[in-house]
């Protein structure tokens, strides 16, 4: 039935509340568009004495994060009482901009990947309590990262001259992009912009917890030779993928050591186009955002449990 005459029909509370109660209470963006649907079925969802833990219990459900993203950090609303988000507004915002998108690694796509490890998680972790792994924990659950990374690009410069900050340079791949610069040529020729792939155009994707089971603290190692300033994160939450690309950008434009560059080149020499000089090449290789433009990263590998948490390496295409 179309939304705009299930709006006019005066359906009985008690068919409004069935509908509520029998639908998936993991399908987030079900559940947002029945609220939004009208007045009197969002009163069936705040009637109860605490309204959020259904919003939060769904986020969760979904692999969806509190992401300390900057309108979190800047905007009161979501951060009521005692620290804690609304994970109302949380949800409403996640599927009203991102919920329909239709990126192969967004939308539902997105959320129903995340659901089905968040099922498995369960036979590990308390809701909203991530585990915080350590070298000594011994802990079967997995922890491999999100496919998400291997997916989100960042710009190949930067740009006084434009909208900065992580959520607007780091973007979704085009599905139509190859991964594998050397094989297009164009590439490096094309406009350096990606309107509506931008993370602050997916809020799901950035949300979305890092690892497959959530984890709170994290080490990431060596990212082209460099090691990041931000490689530990120890966090009273689940790490997003948001957080570890906001540790990645915090360097895109650190210039790198000859030495650093010296030993990713000679790692890497298949990245680059073969008529490349090797003058041409080191000049490419000045800092990590230009490396990443040519060899992007193509997943985090899981390496072994340190004091700090898992180890992740960061493997190049």
């Amino acid at each position: 039935m179309p939304l705009e005459l299930a709006k006019k029909i005066d359906f009985p509370p008690e068919l409004l509340l069935a509908v509520k109660e029998l639908s998936d209470p993991a399908d987030l963006r079900t559940h947002v568009c029945f609220y939004l649907s009208s007045p009197r079925v969002a009163a069936l969802y705040d009637a109860s004495k605490d309204p959020d833990a259904f919003w939060r219990h769904a986020c969760w459900s979904c692999g969806i994060g509190a992401g300390l993203t900057p309108e979190e950090n800047l905007d009161s609303a979501f951060w009521p009482l005692h620290g804690e988000p609304s994970w109302k507004k949380i949800a409403i915002d996640c599927i009203s901009r991102d919920g329909f998108c239709k990126h192969p690694q967004c939308g539902e796509a997105l959320l129903e990947y995340n659901r089905h490890y968040m099922r498995e998680a369960a036979a590990y972790v308390e809701p909203f309590k991530p585990l915080r792994i350590t070298e000594n924990s011994d802990s079967p659950a997995p922890v491999g990262a999100h496919p998400l990374f291997g997916h989100i690009e960042f710009r190949r410069d930067y740009d006084v001259f434009r909208e900065n900050g992580v959520q607007f340079d780091a973007h979704l791949r085009h599905p139509n992009t190859p991964a594998r610069r050397v094989d297009d040529k164009q590439y490096m020729f094309r406009r350096d912009d990606y309107p509506g792939l931008y993370l602050a155009d997916h809020p799901l994707a950035a949300r979305s917890f890092a690892t497959e089971t959530p984890i709170s603290s994290i080490m990431l190692l060596q990212l082209c030779g460099h090691t990041l300033r931000n490689a530990k994160m120890s966090l009273p939450r689940a790490i997003t993928v948001f957080d570890v690309i906001c540790a990645i950008y915090a360097e895109l434009d650190a210039s790198l050591t000859v030495d650093d560059a010296s030993e990713y080149v000679d790692c890497h020499q298949s990245c680059f186009p073969k008529e490349w000089d090797l003058m041409t090449v080191f000049r490419k290789a000045r800092s990590i955002r230009l490396i990443l433009s040519i060899c992007p990263i193509e997943t985090l590998e899981y390496e072994e449990d340190t004091y700090s948490g898992p180890a992740f390496s960061f493997r190049q295409l």
